[in-house]
């Protein structure tokens, strides 16, 4: 099939959250259909990079929309209805390329409500729509800890993406959501017909199992620190759940790993037994050597690589009721759930001092990723509807 891809930003280099996911659909794609890639850039010297990732693609054609003209497009929206993330992306050099070369295709791929708008009206070819999160669902749980502008945006998108994503599933052949959560969410509010569930795979070889020693004394976050729900999500770890265990253990060290740590983030790798990496090259060194992989998310929804990964390479890890989301995980077999900052802490302490717990939970948590979250088992699900489609 010729196969037209829309993602609203270069999926390159493929570094968690949705750059991966993005990533791991053009890759299996690729493999038995020619890929046209449209996408946007705010930041010219981004394109030497997607020279690397060609040889998925017979064709990419890339759009330069500069931020200042996104954000112009912003205060526009604010006087329409449509989600701002839908107006931020808005150019009419990528409608008219759409419009002029739709003929040419025999499936379109979006990702992220944000492009959908681009492809909406077309009936004549199949559509798949990966909203990946009930993104409205991120918007209700974030406005209860923001402030500001952001707290502002959040008022103001999460009604306008409820609304959006409800109506927009019914204008796609199929919709992708990565949990049974998310899609009940939607489901709430209407009827959401044509919806899969297409977790987060983890690739098992890359991601193999652990076996060597660990420190008892490191404990780890990974994550994209640009992120609000990452951001709050460390913050809230510190504040609120380390103390305790450093009143325990007070040598015991926290590592937050990952690219584009904020400003309060890099000030916390300034306080006594914190470590602040930044974007590393490698980051199973660090998910290996840690006793306990840290989530104590308290926003965002969606399926979470970050525990997926940590549960394959076979470190405990010990989340929220809201991190555990779109994992099909056994509680206190499998993995360590809690919302109370005190339980959590000493969920953290019981791994630290049992070497079997730990054994177990490990052990258990990389069969789960072997039976149900596989790069192979996810792709064949989105192969099945591929062959659907094509009927």
């Amino acid at each position: 099939m010729n196969i037209l891809f829309l993602t609203s930003r270069p999926p390159f280099p493929p570094i968690g959250g949705d750059k991966l996911r993005v990533f791991k659909f053009l890759e299996f794609l690729s493999k038995e259909n020619y890929i046209t890639l449209f996408l946007f850039i705010d930041n010219k010297f981004q394109i030497p990079d997607i020279e690397v990732y060609k040889k998925y693609f017979s064709r990419i054609e890339i759009i330069y929309l500069p931020s200042y003209i996104s954000y112009l497009n912003c205060i526009i929206g604010l006087f329409g209805k449509l989600p701002l993330q839908v107006y931020y992306y808005r150019s009419k050099r990528m409608r008219r390329l759409i419009e002029k070369e739709i003929k040419n295709f025999d499936l379109i791929f979006v990702h992220l409500i944000r492009m959908a708008e681009y492809v909406k009206r077309f009936k004549m070819i199949p559509k798949i729509l990966d909203l990946t999160d009930a993104i409205s669902l991120n918007y209700r749980r974030s406005i209860k800890y923001q402030k500001g502008l952001k707290y502002l945006i959040s008022r103001i998108e999460k009604d306008r993406v409820l609304k959006y994503e409800i109506e927009i599933i019914k204008d796609f052949n199929r919709n992708f959501l990565v949990s049974e959560t998310d899609k009940n969410y939607l489901n709430g509010y209407a009827e959401t017909e044509g919806v899969e569930i297409i977790p987060n795979g983890v690739d098992l070889e890359y991601f193999s199992y652990n076996e060597n020693n660990f420190d008892a004394k490191c404990i780890v976050f990974m994550g994209n620190m640009r992120t609000y729900p990452n951001n709050d999500t460390v913050k809230y770890f510190y504040d609120s759940i380390f103390p305790i265990v450093l009143r325990r253990y007070p040598d015991v060290k926290f590592y937050i790993v990952g690219a584009n740590p904020t400003r309060e983030v890099f000030a916390l790798g300034k306080r006594k037994n914190v470590i602040v990496t930044g974007e590393v090259d490698d980051i199973r060194p660090y998910i290996r050597r840690a006793v306990v992989s840290v989530c104590p998310l308290r926003v965002g929804s969606g399926i979470l690589n970050k525990i997926l990964e940590s549960m394959a390479l076979g470190t405990p890890v010990v989340t929220s009721t809201i991190g555990i989301e779109g994992i099909d995980a056994i509680p206190n077999e499998e993995i360590l759930i809690s919302d109370d900052k005190y339980e959590f802490a000493e969920k953290i302490i019981s791994l630290m001092e049992n070497p079997d717990l730990r054994n177990r939970i490990a052990l258990n948590g990389r069969k789960l990723i072997e039976e149900k979250y596989s790069d192979k088992i996810v792709m064949n699900k989105v192969k099945k509807v591929l062959r659907q489609l094509k009927k």
